[in-house]
């Protein structure tokens, strides 16, 4: 059952930018084995003007036969490669595209994901996709500090306990626009921008994944892009007071 996001209008953008990283993933079936440790040399030659730096992670040191006894491994990137502020990063079922602050809006990001999933897809190595997601994490400093919940359409109650304290951690999934919405919202929350700047405040996550009907992303992959991002969007802003999308400087259109 579907459940319906109430949200009135949604801004293009934000003139007080929250978001500290938004992540694309693909997870696929690959045609071969050892994918990981092929698929950046395949992918390097067009994305080394992004993505110059290659590097390869710790797990990348374990054995594949190890890695092939861990299911869970095969989600967890063993290269990357390193552009402006922008990281892909690769497993042997996995390739993300990440943006760290300042976010780059959401023309650009998209962009950079068909770029990658353009040379993904060339290379021949994904036999078929499993499962797409798109994920957020806002840091939002709208209340009087950061374990004030009142700029946030929360409800959250122990009996008579007091549940807006630092520490206060929420998560909840839904199913929302043919979609598996997973959000979280943390007080007193952290995070080391690459500026060396810290953002401090309530941590506002939303992950949108999908699996059923992806037999068709490479078909349609504008759409299904379109309705994670779009999904994702209309939650954040759905958790958000009037008077916080106010406080966070919306612009109704690109063009005002």
């Amino acid at each position: 059952m579907n459940s319906e996001i109430v949200v009135a209008k949604v801004p293009e953008f934000v003139e007080r930018d929250t978001i500290v990283e938004a992540i694309f993933e693909l997870r696929f079936k690959p045609r071969q084995d050892d994918v990981g440790d092929l698929l950046p040399g395949l992918l390097y030659p067009a994305l080394k003007a992004a993505y110059p730096e290659l590097v390869r992670l710790p797990l990348a040191e374990l054995p594949k036969q190890v890695r092939k006894s861990q299911p869970n491994l095969s989600y967890t990137p063993i290269h990357q490669m390193k552009g402006d502020g922008q990281i892909v990063s690769i497993g042997d079922q996995v390739v993300t595209v990440s943006v760290q602050k300042p976010y780059p809006g959401w023309g650009r990001f998209k962009s950079n994901i068909n770029q990658v999933l353009t040379a993904v897809r060339d290379s021949g190595v994904a036999e078929e996709v499993g499962r797409v997601s798109m994920r957020y994490a806002n840091i939002v400093a709208a209340g009087q500090d950061a374990k004030d919940l009142s700029p946030y359409k929360v409800q959250f109650k122990l009996s008579s306990i007091e549940t807006t304290g630092i520490g206060t951690h929420l998560r909840s999934e839904a199913n929302i626009n043919g979609c598996t919405a997973v959000m979280q919202i943390a007080t007193g929350a952290n995070s080391q921008l690459p500026d060396g700047k810290v953002a401090h405040g309530v941590l506002i996550d939303v992950d949108i994944l999908m699996s059923a009907g992806v037999q068709n992303f490479w078909t349609d992959t504008d759409a299904f892009l379109n309705t994670l991002h779009d999904t994702e969007k209309q939650i954040f802003f759905g958790l958000l007071e009037e008077s916080t999308i106010d406080f966070l400087g919306p612009r109704w259109s690109i063009d005002e």
